[in-house]
C-alpha cells in the first residue's frame, strides 16, 4: 500500500498478483458484508395472460432473489480502481511493455458504449401477432442502426486488447539494462 497511486517505477509479478489477490479478497469481504447488512435484492413481477383459445385468465407472480453489488462493494471498488490501474501500469513497465496498452480496451469500450447509447437507431414494425394473440406485445421495436455493425470488430478489438494486456501482466521482468528503473526481481534482499 506504500505505492497507492504511484505510476512510476516497476512492479514485480509477485507484488502485482499479491495486490490483485488482496483486492479480490477485499471485494469478497465487502460482498459478504453487503449480504449480512442488506440481504438479497428481492423483486417481484405479476404477469397476466389471457389464452386466445379458451379465454381463461392466468395470473403468475414471479419472485426473484438476487445478490448484486451493493454499497460496500461499490465503495471498495471505487477505492481500488486507481491503485489496481497504477499497479498494472508498473507491472507492464516491468515486463518491458508500455503501460498505455492498458488503456486500449478501456478506450474502445467507452467509445463503443457512447456510440450504442447515443448513436442512430431505427424503428422496425413487427408482424401483427399482438392483435391475434390478445396480448400486449409491442407493434414496433427500436434497434441500433445497421450501420453500427462496427460493434463486432470493436468487441474483437476489446478482447484482443484485454488478452494482450493480460499476457503483458503475466510476463517475466525485462532486464534492467533495457529499462531506466531498477528491476525488482534483481534487487538484493
Amino acid at each position: 500500500m506504500a505505492k497507492y497511486i504511484v505510476f512510476s517505477g516497476r512492479a514485480s509479478r509477485p507484488e502485482f498478483w499479491k495486490f490483485v489477490l488482496f483486492a479480490v479478497l477485499l471485494m469478497v469481504v465487502a460482498g459478504v458484508l453487503n449480504v449480512l447488512v442488506y440481504g438479497p435484492i428481492v423483486t417481484s413481477h405479476v404477469t397476466e395472460y389471457t389464452s386466445a383459445l379458451t379465454g381463461e385468465k392466468t395470473i403468475t407472480k414471479t419472485i426473484k432473489s438476487t445478490y448484486g453489488p451493493g454499497l460496500f462493494q461499490n465503495i471498495v471498488g471505487l477505492l481500488l480502481v486507481l491503485p489496481l490501474f497504477a499497479a498494472a501500469w508498473r507491472r507492464m513497465r516491468d515486463a518491458g511493455n508500455p503501460g498505455v496498452i492498458l488503456l486500449v480496451p478501456v478506450a474502445i469500450y467507452l467509445t463503443l458504449s457512447l456510440v450504442v447509447q447515443f448513436g442512430p437507431t431505427q424503428t422496425i414494425d413487427l408482424p401483427d401477432f399482438a392483435s391475434t394473440a390478445g396480448s400486449d406485445l409491442p407493434s414496433t421495436i427500436t434497434v441500433p442502426d445497421p450501420s453500427l455493425w462496427l460493434l463486432v470488430p470493436s468487441f474483437i478489438a476489446i478482447s484482443v486488447g484485454s488478452i494482450y494486456s493480460l499476457i503483458g501482466l503475466c510476463m517475466s521482468s525485462a532486464p534492467s539494462s533495457s529499462h531506466p528503473c531498477p528491476n525488482p526481481s534483481e534487487a538484493n534482499p
